[in-house]
């Protein structure tokens, strides 16, 4: 719990009431107050009736009867109850459908014997009440038994008829008391419940004397802490109504006088119970302030509840927070629902241009640091990490505050636009999604042009040159996902939705890690002087041309084989099987397309070892050419300017394509046959 030591806060009790014995009475409008915060580890409870008043009467008790009341009763009003709990009000909180949570963090607890009493008014608002039933002793209230106040009052108000009454009901319970506890009973009974209370807390040290002044501190290891849950008031026909939520209210004593919001229209007239002589006020709530204490939220009101708590979280920043309450529900409560979403992807689009294209400078100025570094023999040190560390945070900051964002409310967006009717055409709604997921197209688009462009084509190189595969993946990514959720729009060229944008941008990246990455590693062996990636190209390329002869090479010799059986010539110089060698004719056009397209497979896997060969060698001879010059390669290399061993020339002996068209048959004199 946060400690704050240096707080002192003025308690507003007011004064006690005055009187003429001498005894050292507590002046609660004087106290200072250390608002200190510990927890105690004893626990106390409190107990709870289950009380119903009787039928109400319109009669009142008077001023007097109900002051008798009040003290008989051992009521405690909003102040006391305060006070007892080190200064501040214990809390009243919902806690279930059956019961409420009170809570005392800095109870009193060898001052107070509490019961709480609850019943319902007209609107399904609990009034809770206190009773103090603490029977204070002398030693309770710091009173010593050779006092003389206590004689002196005995004999000033024995004639009483208020002392009569009170003496008679104690030798009533008492047969046997003593005078001498009879006089002190008499003389603890003068007391009002605020005196009671502040003269027990200075007997038990709650309150003590700092500098010559009474101080309260709630550090004090004589407050207990006490969490009791008090049962909701019963239901029933005229009971509590679980549909509706339950307001607290509380019972103060007729005659207290303070400052707290009081409901004149709710009037407890019972003469006869704990009840008489009360009137409701708002727990702890002022004057002009809203009740919003609540023993009880229906299940309608939890959910706007949620709704106003996510609302102010991302008022705060943290606009996941309706997130949260979306992926929760709300139930069936359709216009919540709506206005939940609504909200969110105003909040998730609030500024996110102006933040992409922030991020997208800073990635600028990073690639062009990070550039200096395409000469690999360039020292690198804390600079060096330093630019990958940033261009790393800027790539996955622009994944998540711009990427996924948008993602979800294109997808939202997208999502409503769709369930939109007829009569929605012209609606300012229909305006406003087509509007929304426009400008969203368009910031992604900006991305996407920028991570094209010559202006981060030096810090991609210098990527590819150092190897950086872990920081090109994250660059992928960012451009991917910017490349083809700019395609999911409402009407747009090459138009794609979600999930095709989601398979795209998986795809990018698988073949950045099977592919794109070796070639990296590789470049960066090269540029370094290592022949190993240029030997892999060249021993790559020559298997696949092996591969290929031999493919085609099988297929002439199947075909030649399947045309000498096919068209076989008989005894008399005609075909054998006229019909079996048309078929073969007819299907050979097909079955010479397949191995085309094989053999154009084969070259194009060539191609590009041919190309990897080709940009290996011209970076190992860079980096040759600058270990001899005593320097590092301050460029790309450029294929125009480097002598390049052929690899094509493993070929040689390479059938030519156009034999898979002649299969070595003469057929032609069977034509006329064929013809017929």
């Amino acid at each position: 719990m946060k400690v704050n030591k240096n707080l002192l806060l003025l308690l507003s009790m007011g004064l006690l009431s005055p009187t003429a014995l001498s005894i050292d009475r507590v002046d609660f409008g004087s106290l200072d107050y250390s608002s200190s915060e510990t927890d105690s580890s004893r626990r106390t409870s409190i107990s709870g009736g289950d009380i119903t008043p009787n039928d109400a009467s319109s009669n009142r008790l008077d001023d007097k009867q109900c002051r008798e009341k009040i003290k008989e009763n051992g009521m405690i009003s909003m102040e006391e109850l305060r006070i007892l709990n080190g200064g501040t009000f214990p809390s009243m909180s919902a806690h279930s459908d059956t019961e409420f949570k009170l809570e005392f963090k800095k109870y009193a607890s060898k001052c107070a014997n509490l019961e709480v009493n609850r019943i319902l008014d007209a609107n399904n608002n609990h009034i809770v009440q206190f009773m103090n039933k603490k029977d204070y002793s002398a030693s309770d209230l710091g009173i010593k038994d050779n006092d003389p106040d206590i004689a002196a009052y005995y004999t000033a108000n024995i004639e009483e008829d208020e002392v009569k009454s009170f003496i008679a009901e104690v030798k009533k319970s008492e047969p046997n008391v003593t005078d001498a506890d009879l006089k002190m009973k008499v003389y603890i009974n003068s007391f009002s419940m605020k005196d009671k209370i502040g003269l027990c807390m200075k007997a038990k040290k709650y309150i003590t004397v700092v500098n010559g002044r009474l101080t309260m501190d709630r550090n004090n290891t004589q407050f207990d802490y006490s969490r009791s849950l008090l049962k909701l008031q019963k239901k029933g026909r005229d009971g509590f109504d679980i549909s509706k939520s339950s307001k607290l209210l509380f019972a103060s004593p007729v005659s207290d006088n303070n400052s707290f919001v009081e409901y004149e229209d709710k009037m407890i007239n019972d003469t006869n119970s704990d009840w008489a002589c009360t009137k409701v006020q708002g727990y702890g709530v002022k004057k002009g302030e809203s009740n919003n204490n609540f023993v009880f939220k229906s299940v309608e009101d939890k959910k706007w509840d949620f709704a106003r708590i996510a609302c102010e979280s991302a008022k705060d920043g943290d606009i996941y927070a309706i997130k949260r309450l979306i992926d929760k529900d709300t139930g069936n409560r359709t216009e919540l629902q709506q206005k939940i979403r609504e909200v969110y992807s105003l909040l998730l689009t609030e500024g996110l241009d102006e933040k992409a294209t922030e991020i997208r400078n800073d990635i600028a100025v990073q690639l062009k640091k990070l550039s200096k570094y395409s000469n690999i023999k360039k020292k690198k040190g804390r600079t060096y990490n330093k630019i990958k560390k940033e261009l790393k945070s800027l790539f996955k900051q622009y994944q998540n505050e711009i990427v996924e964002p948008t993602k979800e409310v294109l997808a939202r967006s997208i999502e409503s636009y769709e369930e939109l009717g007829d009569s929605d055409a012209d609606s300012i709604k229909r305006e406003a999604i087509e509007t929304r997921v426009a400008s969203l197209n368009e910031t992604l688009e900006e991305f996407d042009e920028f991570a094209s462009s010559e202006e981060t084509g030096e810090g991609i190189e210098a990527m590819q040159r150092n190897g950086l595969t872990s920081l090109g993946k994250e660059f992928v990514r960012a451009a991917s996902s910017s490349k083809f959720l700019s395609k999911v729009c409402l009407d747009c060229d090459e138009q794609l939705d979600i999930e095709d944008a989601e398979e795209e941008i998986e795809d990018r990246l698988k073949l950045f890690k099977t592919k794109d990455s070796g070639e990296w590693k590789n470049v960066a062996k090269s540029i370094r002087g290592s022949k190993t990636p240029m030997f892999f190209a060249k021993r790559k390329y020559e298997s696949l041309a092996s591969s290929r002869i031999k493919q085609h090479n099988s297929f002439v010799k199947r075909e030649q084989e399947r045309g000498q059986k096919a068209c076989k010539v008989g005894f008399w110089g005609s075909l054998s099987n006229p019909t079996q060698c048309q078929q073969f004719k007819q299907g050979q056009y097909y079955r010479s397309r397949m191995n085309d397209s094989k053999m154009n497979s084969y070259q194009s896997k060539m191609d590009a070892q041919q190309a990897n060969y080709n940009l290996y060698s011209a970076y190992l001879s860079e980096a040759q050419r600058a270990e001899q010059a005593g320097r590092g390669p301050a460029s790309g290399a450029s294929g125009s300017s480097i002598d390049f061993f052929n690899i094509r020339s493993s070929q040689q002996g390479m059938t030519d394509q156009s034999i898979m068209y002649n299969m070595g048959v003469d057929t032609s004199f069977a034509s006329d046959l064929i013809r017929r």
